[in-house]
């Protein structure tokens, strides 16, 4: 007796489009083609009687062109049946009732809790190399990582020895290994010190100004109006009543600065003197070449 072997099933089967439920439904934003959202089940049951269809569906959606969806949903009983070896099912054609324009290869009904065991296996495998991999590289990083510390740990180690043997060569302990980090604090507080501006002391040109202020008996009264001292001028502002020929003469500067000619400004019968020293060996200039302006009344 003879025969034919049975052949095997095609991979990829396709049923008339009336053994599935079919439905349309209004999803804005859903790009994505598999199993029906669980957001979209209720919205689905509502149009597809329980009663015909008589088992849990098994739903999978594909969007259209629009902002909807066409649902195509089959019996979980009726994938059962499938042949062993089946590993996608699609429909042959959309029912008259669709309008949406998909194609029928995106409605793979075989994906989610129908997925065949062998593209579910497939696909851990790959996921399990991935992660292998994954491990691999990270394990060869933390090696890389480790060896490097290692390294610089047996550097650090074999500083330490040379530092502590010349210490010892030079007849100190080990408390003076920061040398260096006190030397580097050293320099940069020198580094700070020289860089920043040094600010003159005006109190021992001020107390020399002040023993040497011209004190006239009898004379005309003097009152300083401002006194400004730098490190290397002296500008004071003095209103007198009178001539101020008697200041003028009783004032001396203090060693080392020297006096320039006085500015003189009258108004009634003040005068405003004011005084300028810098530092410097210049005689003093006679008072009788000082600037004399006149406002008001005569001096």
């Amino acid at each position: 007796m003879s025969g034919h072997p049975p052949s095997s099933p095609s991979p990829h089967q396709r049923w008339p489009a009336d053994r599935f439920y079919w439905a349309v439904l209004e999803a804005p934003g859903w790009r994505r083609t598999g199993p029906l959202p669980e957001a979209l089940r209720p919205d689905f049951e509502d149009l597809v009687p329980r009663a015909a269809a008589g088992a849990p569906l098994h739903a999978v959606c594909t969007p259209a062109a629009d902002t909807r969806v066409v649902v195509c949903a089959v019996p979980m009983d009726a994938l059962a049946s499938l042949p062993v070896g089946v590993l996608r099912l699609s429909p042959e054609s959309l029912p008259s009732c669709i309008d949406a324009a998909v194609h029928v290869d995106h409605l793979d009904l075989l994906v989610g809790d129908a997925e065949p065991a062998p593209i579910r296996r497939a696909r851990l495998r790959r996921h399990l190399a991935a992660m292998a991999l994954v491990l691999a590289l990270a394990s060869l990083a933390a090696i890389g990582l480790l060896r490097r510390a290692a390294h610089w740990t047996h550097a650090a180690d074999l500083a330490s020895a040379a530092a502590r043997e010349a210490l010892e060569g030079a007849g100190l302990d080990e408390s003076h290994l920061d040398l260096a980090q006190r030397l580097a604090e050293a320099r940069q507080f020198k580094t700070l010190t020289t860089s920043a501006p040094e600010q003159a002391d005006a109190a021992g040109v001020l107390a020399e100004i002040l023993a040497l202020w011209p004190s006239v008996p009898g004379g005309p009264q003097a009152k300083p109006q401002s006194l400004a001292i730098t490190d290397a001028s002296i500008t004071a502002s003095v209103l007198i009543e009178g001539s101020p020929t008697p200041f003028l003469d009783a004032f001396a500067p203090p060693p080392g600065w020297a006096l320039e000619e006085p500015r003189l400004s009258t108004q009634e019968s003040f005068t405003r003197v004011s005084i300028t020293l810098r530092r410097g060996d210049r005689e003093r200039a006679p008072s009788s070449t000082g600037l004399l302006s006149r406002s008001g009344g005569h001096p």
